[in-house]
């Protein structure tokens, strides 16, 4: 990498190297569906499927994508 460095232009930032994890990969992933809303489906997937998931032993990390959260009253 340290030979890729010199060939850069001076202004750019320097990249970012990260040791990656294969057994980190996501191996499950869920969709919650239903005739309700988007704000009820976050709360199901999230107080139901999100909590029951992180207490099976072994699961590192559960994240929602495409939640839809209530506005904050600030």
């Amino acid at each position: 990498m340290a030979g890729a460095l010199r060939n850069l232009p001076p202004n750019i930032l320097p990249p970012v190297i990260a040791k990656v994890d294969p057994d980190s990969d996501p191996i499950l992933t869920v969709v919650v569906s239903g005739q309700m809303g988007r704000r009820e489906l976050t709360e199901i997937a999230d107080k139901i499927v999100r909590r029951g998931i992180q207490t099976v032993d072994g699961v590192g990390e559960v994240n929602l994508i495409g939640a839809r959260v209530a506005k904050s009253a600030y």
